[in-house]
């Protein structure tokens, strides 16, 4: 029951976010036969990363060979990653150089430089957060590193699942792959080659930077909430009727409300490209 929950929430918000996304960019009108291309382009690697992530979600959640709750724990981070890993592979390969004649442009580009601020900021703390809380789970868990437990007097009492060893050193293992992919694809958009129109080429590498840091900041973000959660509710379980409660259900409604915070990560459009948009620049 668990993890058809997740599908009916988890894949419709993937695919009605990025795949409603692309639709309707396709419907805007281009200005030029260029900014077509690239419109359909990007549309189409969009579409493609949600269903990417739709599926790796499904099967990490149905797939028999993982442990119980093992699926469940990296299906969010694993998405972002295809997300991430999409956008590469479309950096990676366009624009191609056209014509006898070639040019490069002088202008210094950084890693971050066209990346949004505020992605950045949602994204550092996605994963700041997720680490910070599965070190503390895999010091504190309870042996076997799936629950939390404590003694009192002659009662032990324990509730799971927790972030222990168990599910947090796949998960930290995940995250440095996701930042490593994240790492090389703002490298292959800071070296790709320009657009013929700075306005253009400075909107398309800002919107690039958003695709990326969406799947890595809403994987981390969503993770993060769900850690949350299941820690959250966990040290209020164990230590009932003390501060502990209080603090333990508090930090489990956090992990809810960073849950909505990671949706907004995956769907909010690009300012950048809506600013532009008027001015011959529509891409998805």
């Amino acid at each position: 029951m668990a993890t058809l929950a997740l599908l009916l929430i988890v894949v419709p918000v993937l695919l009605v976010g990025l795949v409603a996304a692309g639709l309707i960019v396709v419907r805007r009108t281009p200005t030029d036969p260029e900014t077509e291309s690239i419109r359909r382009r990007g549309a189409a690697y969009t579409v493609v990363a949600g269903v990417l992530a739709a599926v790796t979600v499904t099967v990490l959640l149905l797939f028999p060979g993982l442990p119980y709750g093992l699926g469940q724990a990296l299906a969010p981070l694993v998405a972002g990653g295809a997300m991430v890993a999409v956008t590469l592979v479309h950096e990676a390969t366009w624009p191609k150089a056209a014509g006898t004649v070639r040019s490069a442009s002088m202008q210094r580009r950084t890693v971050l430089g066209s990346a949004p601020r505020w992605l950045l900021v949602l994204g550092g703390t996605g994963v700041v957060g997720l680490w910070v809380l599965d070190l503390i789970g895999i010091v504190v868990a309870a042996p076997g590193g799936r629950s939390f437990a404590a003694t009192f007097g002659p009662e032990t009492r324990g509730h799971g699942p927790f972030p222990g060893a168990f599910y947090a050193v796949p998960t930290l293992v995940t995250s440095v792959v996701v930042l490593a992919v994240v790492a090389v694809s703002l490298r292959v958009l800071a070296d790709r080659r320009g657009l013929p129109r700075d306005e253009q080429d400075q909107a398309s590498r800002r919107l690039s930077a958003h695709r990326i840091l969406r799947g890595a900041a809403f994987g981390h973000l969503a993770t993060l909430a769900g850690h949350a959660v299941f820690a959250g509710t966990s040290f209020a379980s164990v230590y009932r009727d003390t501060s502990v409660e209080d603090a333990g259900w508090a930090l489990a409604f956090a992990g809810l409300a960073l849950g909505l915070v990671a949706v907004g990560a995956l769907v909010i459009p690009s300012r950048a490209v809506l600013r532009l948009a008027s001015r011959q620049m529509s891409v998805s």
